[in-house]
């Protein structure tokens, strides 16, 4: 049973949107209620409890539904979007799951997509050419100077990335020099993923940040 859920934040842990699919449903939780509506079933409102932590995330239990919200990322299988948590709706017999967040938690998949590096520590790159980085299932590519290749992992809003392989090309620029050894300096670290909107990515770690902006197409 796919969902494809959107949780809003409203104030700190709690002030939530659901909605999912198969069937169509929705869910809102806020300080004072939570509502569950279905296309052809009557809605139900009952008093928020408070939130029960329970491994990696929080539950709400009622009478008439449970509301599970556990940290583990979720793909709602029908967009690009990779959301930080998995939800569970008991109501009933009847389990509705999904996947949701908060808004500014969402992130994306990374798989078959294309970038290009438009700034270093927030300061948008001169120099010739354009630095790529593509992604596979699991393998990164990436043309700077040389051509960089290494595996990958996402967990939630971290990346991983493992040990690079590169070609050794003699770099003349030294601003080109500069971003190559700064996104070879990846490998190896805990990397967090932002995303301004749908076509920026900004990865960093605890000495600064590189911007990437989506390209239309692989690299050659």
């Amino acid at each position: 049973m796919i969902a494809i859920v959107l949780l809003a934040a409203v104030a700190g842990s709690i002030g939530y949107r659901a909605s999912g699919t198969e069937p169509f449903w929705s869910v809102t939780i806020d300080d004072r209620h939570i509502r569950l509506k279905q296309v052809t079933v009557r809605s139900i409102s009952v008093a928020v409890p408070k939130a029960r932590s329970i491994m990696n995330g929080r539950r709400y239990v009622t009478r008439a539904m449970t509301v599970a919200i556990v940290r583990k990322p979720c793909s709602d299988g029908m967009s690009d979007r990779l959301y930080p948590d998995t939800v569970t709706v008991d109501v009933g017999r009847r389990r509705l799951q999904g996947c949701g967040g908060l808004a500014d938690r969402v992130v994306m998949k990374l798989a078959d997509t294309q970038w290009a590096i438009a700034a270093l520590d927030g300061k948008a790159l001169r120099m010739p050419g354009v630095a790529t980085v593509d992604f596979d299932a699991d393998v990164m590519h990436a043309r700077i100077c040389n051509r960089i290749s290494g595996s990958y992992r996402l967990e939630g809003k971290m990346l991983s990335l493992g040990a690079m392989r590169a070609t050794r090309m003699a770099c003349i620029e030294d601003e080109v020099m500069r971003v190559e050894n700064r996104f070879l300096a990846l490998g190896g670290l805990p990397i967090t993923m932002t995303w301004p909107d749908a076509d920026t990515l900004v990865l960093a770690d605890g000495r600064g940040s590189l911007t990437l902006t989506r390209r239309s197409t692989p690299a050659s």
